[in-house]
């Protein structure tokens, strides 16, 4: 008994997005864009994955290890099983987004509708002995704590 392949599934590449526009810019003095406390990187990434079809359930940057961490829903997007193919999809999207990443930089799984992606913020690491020298400065402050 022979498997027949699955169909292949075109995968659009997205040009990259003007933020400067014309219209974008109208949109803006219009209507508030930004979700509360968003930088303009996470929203950049919120605007690219929603036109192209994900519900962005959370968006956060990871001080600790400076990485940028997307985990969305797929709503009409294309569902892509071949993992090259996601891959360079999600490239494609990145790249829309601002970020050129090599595919060693970048992290992508995809469970069902769901999607994870992961990939370093371009920042400095954060320096932990520094972190934990200043919680104990702090915590010297309070001697009866310190048992």
């Amino acid at each position: 008994m022979k498997k027949a392949l699955p169909p292949q599934v075109e995968v659009a590449v997205h040009k990259a997005m003007d933020f400067d526009d014309d219209d974008l810019e109208f949109l803006k003095d219009v209507y508030d864009l930004n979700l509360p406390d968003e930088s303009g990187i996470a929203h950049r990434l919120r605007i690219v994955f929603t036109t192209a079809g994900y519900k962005i359930r959370t968006i956060e940057e990871v001080q600790t290890h400076p990485t940028w961490i997307i985990k969305a829903a797929r709503i009409s997007a294309p569902k892509i099983r071949d993992y090259k193919l996601f891959l360079q999809h999600i490239q494609a999207l990145l790249l829309g987004a601002g970020f050129r990443l090599r595919r060693k930089e970048l992290v992508v799984d995809q469970t069902g509708d769901r999607i994870l992606v992961a990939f370093p913020s371009g920042k400095p690491a954060a320096n932990v002995d520094e972190i934990l020298r200043e919680a104990e400065e702090d915590l010297a402050g309070y001697p009866d704590m310190a048992e």
